[in-house]
């Protein structure tokens, strides 16, 4: 495992949701490694998406992504992440709210870096972890919901952002459906058909 840099450049970014929000994105790169979609861009840094789906790692790429991992394997994920990430990833995003893939995100981890719990676990999941390697390696764990956006302030920002060709989020919606096709477009989520599945009401 290489050393992290000390020296930290300042850059102007752009990211949104839970990356931007929770994490503040200080470190020299942010990295991310979770089978969610992300969406942002940040100069100079790297991007590493995961997911089992390869269609969702190919609209990951269409939105910045710079490298994407299908899933598979767990030592196989890490090796790949670390070896991606030149050591391990600043922050890691775990988006599915699994005890597994919590873990998975955990052991990803280099000194420094940060989890990110997106994901929504079922009230009473429990997920366990080794303490030394945090105490010893000022490693984190941030919970994320919704990023703790400012709706009134956020929402405005993101749509001028998606006005002005930067955050291209109607690339990864790949169905419409309307109010009766929720709870088939619950079943579709759950079979990993779509990227994104948007409801548009009728004028």
């Amino acid at each position: 495992m290489r050393p992290r840099a000390t020296a930290r450049r300042k850059r102007q970014s752009q990211i949104v949701g839970s990356s931007g929000a929770s994490s503040k994105l200080q470190p020299r790169n942010v990295r991310e490694d979770s089978r969610l979609t992300r969406i942002g861009r940040l100069d100079e840094a790297r991007g590493v998406n995961r997911d089992r789906v390869a269609s969702k790692l190919e609209a990951a790429t269409s939105v910045g992504a710079t490298a994407t991992i299908l899933a598979g394997d767990d030592a196989a994920t890490l090796e790949q992440l670390h070896d991606l990430t030149d050591g391990g990833p600043d922050f890691v995003f775990e988006a599915i709210g699994r005890p597994e893939t919590i873990d998975l995100a955990v052991a990803a981890l280099p000194v420094g870096g940060a989890a990110v719990l997106v994901g929504m676990t079922p009230f009473g999941v429990r997920a366990s972890f080794e303490v030394y390697p945090f105490v010893d390696g000022s490693r984190r764990i941030l919970g994320s919901n919704y990023g703790f956006a400012d709706p009134g302030i956020d929402f405005p920002r993101y749509a001028q952002l998606h006005l002005e060709g930067r955050l291209p989020f109607d690339r990864l919606v790949d169905r419409r459906i309307g109010l009766d096709d929720v709870e088939d477009a619950f079943d579709e989520m759950r079979q990993a058909r779509y990227t994104r599945q948007v409801v548009v009401f009728d004028a």
